[in-house]
Parts: structure tokens; sequence; C-alpha cells
């Protein structure tokens, strides 16, 4: 048997009887995906609050710059503030 014949019956044995290579996952192969697609979900939930956040900001900025005249409510936990847009005086 030459050295070719010998590699290609060793190249053989390691597929399966379909052709194709086996997929043996192990434990820590496992627990690694699971551990990252963990991270992902976390840090997209982080996002999308953070983008959340970012944007009920950019509302109330704009909402407070199209108030033309404020008409200012006394409230007792926050002081002064106006009905329309929610600004707080200064």
């Amino acid at each position: 048997m030459s050295y070719t014949e010998t590699l290609s019956t060793e190249v053989k044995g390691a597929y399966d009887t379909k052709g194709t290579p086996p997929m043996s996952l192990s434990w820590i192969d496992i627990s690694l995906l699971t551990l990252l697609i963990c991270l992902a979900a976390v840090l997209m939930a982080h996002s999308l609050m953070y983008l959340n956040r970012r944007d009920a900001q950019e509302v109330r900025q704009n909402r407070q710059a199209t108030c033309r005249r404020h008409e200012w409510v006394k409230q007792e936990s926050a002081g002064l503030i106006c009905h329309l847009c929610g600004k707080i005086p200064g």
C-alpha cells in the first residue's frame, strides 16, 4: 500500500457514511455558545434601553424648544414647571 492510499483511507475513516465530517460538540463548546448568546442578548437589551432613553430625551428637548409661551404651574415636589412642555425654569 502506498502513502497516498493509506492517507486516503485515513481521511475516509474520519468521515461518516454520507461523506460529511463529524460535528461533535463538547460541553465546553456548548457552554461557550450559550455564554456568547446570553452576552449578545444583554448587550442588545442595554442598547435598546439606551436608544429609548435618548429618543425620549430628544423628544422632550424638541417639545420644550417649540413651546412659545410657558404656562408655569407650581408643583409641590418640583417647584415651578411648565404645564405645556414640562420645562423647569432656568
